[in-house]
């Protein structure tokens, strides 16, 4: 990739939430949530899934720069074969639903 190439998609990448947060400006709590088709993510939705992929984007560069061959999971590719609504569901619970319970100190 050439320089103009890289700079252009790093003013890409910086200019996304702005314009993310321009679409959404004005739209009410039901239009978020509206699906534009039945098993077609809501907008709501879909900006939880750009947070998500940003977060585990950034997670894989820091460890291509700090590990030798680091690994991570398929993730979203083994899922490619369950049905669109268990994959939206999945995506809108969010992944802390399938962390197992812990406990801090009890306070008296």
């Amino acid at each position: 990739m050439d320089r103009h190439t890289r700079q252009a998609l790093i003013e890409k990448y910086r200019d996304g939430y702005r314009v993310v947060s321009q679409a959404l400006q004005g739209v009410s709590e039901q239009e978020l949530d509206a699906r534009p088709a039945p098993g077609k993510w809501s907008a709501r939705e879909i900006v939880h899934h750009l947070a998500d992929s940003e977060m585990t984007s950034a997670i894989r560069l820091r460890r291509l720069i700090a590990e030798d061959r680091p690994m991570w999971s398929a993730g979203w590719r083994s899922m490619r074969s369950m049905p669109t609504t268990t994959r939206t569901r999945s995506a809108a619970r969010g992944p802390q639903r399938d962390r197992h319970n812990g406990s801090g100190p009890q306070r008296g």
